[in-house]
């Protein structure tokens, strides 16, 4: 029955066809980003800081699921608020540091990255072109701080050279990680194994049969035939993975 489940559930999510799930349009941050209009949008008075304000509605959505996207010019924002805007500011100032440093060949920003590195200097004019970046930062986030984690738990794979191929192995649940863009939202099963690879099983969120897949998930090693498919995280990171598809259990 395990196994059906399994099967049922990479059959609905389509990680079968890890090229479709995992694509640009999905996991590109830019689309958050507003479109480019002739004329400038006026400019929106918020509450308190931008980004506290986004933090409340973030917070407001983790304490009650049914209560997303709170209206950013009314939500009413706490000190937790505050002090979370102002460590997530910290967070992407220093990273975009690093990444500025450790370029070699020029250093170049998305759209998405310009207004990113306005907004957490506090020079950022928030027009209704930035209420899409400002709700999602959160969750971007909370993604990155947990990709920070499975970077810190797996070695780089060497990935040079290989392509999709099939295996069989055990596999070791590490974190679940929620990727929400405007395609919808997707989380992201991480494992490793006894070399410290990193690996990951990516199901769409309205898939009626994640929570199944879940329970399976938590209970700990999973023995899986898969194929896999040498990937690269974003941003930063250079650190190397294999995304699995067709799975089934071994």
């Amino acid at each position: 029955m395990a196994s059906d489940c399994l099967a049922n559930t990479i059959k609905h999510c389509g990680t079968d066809m890890p090229n479709v799930i995992a694509s640009n349009d999905i996991f590109n941050f830019d689309d958050w980003v507003g479109q480019e209009t002739e004329k400038p949008w006026p400019t929106i008075k918020l509450p308190a800081d931008p980004v506290a304000c986004a933090c409340a509605s973030y917070r407001i959505w983790k304490e009650n699921p049914s209560r997303r996207w709170a209206d950013l010019e009314t939500v009413v924002v706490w000190q937790d608020d505050i002090e979370e805007a102002e460590r997530l500011k910290k967070y992407y100032r220093e990273h975009m540091v690093i990444e500025a440093l450790k370029s070699t060949t020029g250093f170049s920003r998305s759209k998405f990255r310009q207004k990113l590195a306005k907004l957490v200097v506090n020079e950022l004019d928030i027009t209704k072109e930035e209420i899409g970046l400002l709700h999602r930062l959160p969750y971007f986030y909370e993604e990155d701080q947990a990709l920070d984690s499975i970077v810190e738990a797996t070695d780089d794979s060497d990935v040079q050279g290989i392509s999709c191929h099939a295996y069989t192995g055990t596999f070791i649940p590490l974190k679940t990680i929620l990727v929400s863009r405007r395609a919808g939202d997707y989380y992201h099963y991480w494992f490793t194994d006894a070399k410290r690879t990193p690996y990951n099983i990516v199901i769409k969120g309205d898939n009626p049969l994640r929570n199944m897949f879940e329970s399976l998930y938590n209970r700990g090693h999973m023995h899986l035939h898969a194929n896999i498919y040498p990937k690269t995280m974003r941003g930063y990171r250079s650190h190397n993975y294999y995304q699995l598809g067709s799975v089934e259990l071994a």
